[in-house]
């Protein structure tokens, strides 16, 4: 049972979890621009999704905390972020990848996101209310965008889907704004610290409003094609509705951060 324990633990919090969220938007990308998944393209942005994340997570601790006990506690998700690393460097390598282009602005996002481009200015994360923006555009690009400038096939709807999807990410950001509010520090300006918890759900719900509509408006001659939609609508409601300041373990970390699995799972099989 303490084996089972460690391995979950791993699994949550290497960002194994989050890059299968990735990964489940990438693929429901390939789905509703109806084109067979890339399998190469999957494992690459399954390692790129570790890699960014753990890059986010970890790196700053270990250079603040270098001389403690950071790296020993942490070694583990250290050698095995250094591992994937390397094994989606060589994949990046052999991908047919015209447009590589396309990626760099999205991995530019999350290098600011962590360190400053010179010594006079702030990171990303640390000018005030745009955190939850700037993760939703570099989820939108990683997850939308670039694959499917990949595959070639953009079209008039891509737009409407790209911010179909951006509206997704910002709500699936709203629990862990929430969960957070007392660890980060006031001059951040979350969306709970400028408005409040009970606020911030209700914007959550008019985002999961305009989510539908969107829905409605991209699939109007194809009404069953919004069954998933309306189904995630739902589900994304009553996450937002049971979101707390003081949460479980992992109702974000794991029960939110899956939502983007059980999307594609509601597109893939239904009608």
């Amino acid at each position: 049972m303490r084996i089972l324990e460690r391995f979950f633990n791993f699994y949550i919090t290497s960002s194994l979890h989050v890059a299968l969220a990735c990964i489940s938007l990438v693929y429901l990308s390939f789905l509703q621009v109806q084109v067979v998944p890339d399998v190469a393209f999957l494992w690459f942005s399954l390692g790129l999704a570790i890699s960014g994340y753990n890059f986010v997570k970890y790196i700053p601790a270990l250079i603040q905390h270098f001389h403690t006990d950071y790296y020993k506690r942490n070694r583990g998700i250290l050698y095995f972020s250094m591992f994937v690393i390397i094994l989606t460097s060589l994949l990046f390598l052999q991908l047919s990848f015209p447009k590589y282009y396309i990626l760099f602005p999205f991995l530019l996002l999350t290098f600011m996101y962590v360190f400053p481009l010179s010594g006079t200015c702030k990171n990303l994360r640390t000018i005030p209310g745009i955190k939850i923006v700037i993760v939703a555009i570099v989820w939108v690009g990683i997850t939308y965008i670039v694959p499917v400038f990949y595959m070639n096939v953009v079209t008039m709807l891509s737009f409407m889907e790209i911010f179909q999807r951006f509206l997704l990410i910002l709500i699936l950001m709203i629990p862990f704004e929430i969960r957070d509010l007392s660890e980060d520090q006031e001059f951040l300006q979350t969306l709970p610290q400028a408005v409040g918890i009970f606020s911030s759900k209700k914007i959550g719900y008019v985002l999961v409003f305009l989510f539908l509509m969107l829905s409605f408006a991209q699939y109007v001659w194809e009404a069953q094609k919004c069954l998933p939609d309306v189904l995630m609508a739902i589900v994304l409601f009553f996450s937002l509705k049971y979101t707390k300041k003081t949460q479980s373990n992992y109702y974000s970390s794991f029960w939110v951060e899956g939502i983007p699995i059980l999307y594609v799972v509601l597109w893939k099989f239904l009608p």
